[in-house]
């Protein structure tokens, strides 16, 4: 589920940064590099914030565990998802420039 949103999130950023009208054209014209950390670090936000959110669904919603067992297993599975995140966007980003390039 990280992997695929981790995608969905670099995809929206693509299209945000490359065929939005509301960007400059000097955004357009970075370097690749810059593209490629821009868009990740955006990813890994997102994927920061739905760690926050499990973590807030956990203590708060579910306290004492009546509605669904625990998500947040430990500081691993949180390190775990949100690198997961990162591979599913660094998939789309690959993907895009490599259609890009053709």
């Amino acid at each position: 589920m990280h992997f695929v949103g981790g995608g969905i999130v670099a995809m929206g950023m693509i299209w945000w940064t490359f065929y939005s009208a509301k960007v400059s054209a000097a955004t357009r014209n970075l370097p690749k590099f810059y593209t490629v950390i821009i868009i990740l670090g955006f990813t890994a936000l997102m994927g920061v914030f739905w760690e926050f959110y499990e973590l807030i669904i956990d203590r708060l919603i579910t306290k004492n565990n009546y509605i669904s067992p625990l998500q947040q297993g430990s500081l691993l599975d949180t390190m775990k998802d949100v690198f997961v995140d990162l591979l599913g966007g660094a998939a789309a980003i690959w993907r895009f420039f490599y259609e890009r390039k053709k």
